[in-house]
């Protein structure tokens, strides 16, 4: 066990390939005065670690963004709008803004264009320590969600990074949806890749869209792996599309657009990202009047930082 004021961490030293360094003795992070201290239950790996890995903002850095765990101390200047105690089960929200820039005073603090600046310590597990941790510093009330008993505490953490980035994207087409199904009366759906994003804007569409659209949208997926394809059925599809990998993508495109009744999707939301799957949803996805939409999500290496590109913008065609 730790030393009383000291836990246990795992901590990124220096950039890949170094390994991350498991520390027994380091010191826990300070009481922040409007916010708490959390005691970690779980923390998720997620495959943006991996980029972080290999060019952080600022090093040395604890990583690990989707936390789960309890409430172990509140600031004396704490706003406590939830009302929450010692020992409440709590969501950490990482993706905290300066809250002093043009998007954060608008609300966007997911725009806010100073959390990556190295000299600031704002995002928790990308410039702020984060969850690979017993213990992390959350530095507002209001970044802490109380988790209800329904909710499984070893997944929940994924709820503030992966499942946002899907509901992101289905809001978005929800729009779209809304604003075209007056004029075509019908609207195909692509979502490519079936692992846990992909899967997740399936669960999402099925409750917020299909049930409003039963009939008039058709939500198909996308994947190499049947085994997926599986899963992406039982989570709400109406059909899926095997992409074998020896197949060219004039020919995924051809199985693609024959599999929806107007020649194509009018979305197509690509949580895979790579040259290929955006060349076969750009081929696939109809043209013209309505303009349809098409979301790709993927990582560029830029300079020093790791910037999403394309992510969570709208591209319209015509």
């Amino acid at each position: 066990m730790a030393q009383q004021g000291t836990m246990r961490c795992v901590k990124l030293i220096e950039f890949a390939p170094s390994p991350l360094q498991y520390i027994e003795d380091h010191p826990r992070p300070s009481l922040p005065k409007e916010g708490a201290i959390v005691k970690v239950s779980y923390c998720g790996v997620c495959h943006s670690d991996v980029h972080i890995w290999h060019r952080a903002p600022k090093l040395p850095i604890i990583l690990g963004h989707e936390m789960t765990g309890t409430v172990h101390a509140i600031g004396n200047s704490a706003e406590n709008a939830e009302g929450l105690s010692l020992g409440d089960d709590v969501l950490v929200y990482p993706w905290i803004g300066c809250e002093e820039c043009k998007f954060c005073c608008a609300g966007r603090m997911d725009l806010c264009q100073r959390a990556w600046n190295p000299e600031m310590t704002i995002e928790i597990g990308c410039t702020r320590d984060g969850g690979y941790a017993e213990y992390v510093a959350v530095p507002k009330m209001k970044y802490l969600v109380p988790l209800p008993e329904s909710i499984p505490r070893e997944s929940a953490g994924m709820l503030a990074c992966g499942m946002l980035t899907a509901f992101n994207a289905v809001r978005t087409a929800m729009k779209f949806i809304d604003d075209i199904m007056p004029i075509t009366g019908n609207c195909g759906i692509l979502v490519i890749g079936g692992g846990g994003l992909g899967l997740s804007a399936i669960k999402l569409f099925k409750y917020l869209v299909k049930t409003k659209y039963e009939k008039e949208c058709q939500l198909l997926c996308a994947d190499i792996a049947e085994e997926k394809l599986s899963l992406a059925l039982e989570f709400g599809c109406d059909d899926v599309i095997h992409w074998p990998i020896g197949d060219s993508p004039e020919e995924l495109t051809k199985k693609t657009m024959s599999s929806f009744p107007e020649g194509g999707p009018r979305i197509v939301l690509d949580f895979v990202g790579c040259k290929r799957t955006f060349t076969v949803a750009y081929k696939s996805i109809l043209k013209g009047l309505p303009m349809p939409l098409l979301k790709s999500f993927s990582f560029c290496r830029h300079q020093k930082t790791w910037t999403q590109i394309v992510t969570f913008t709208c591209i319209r065609y015509r």
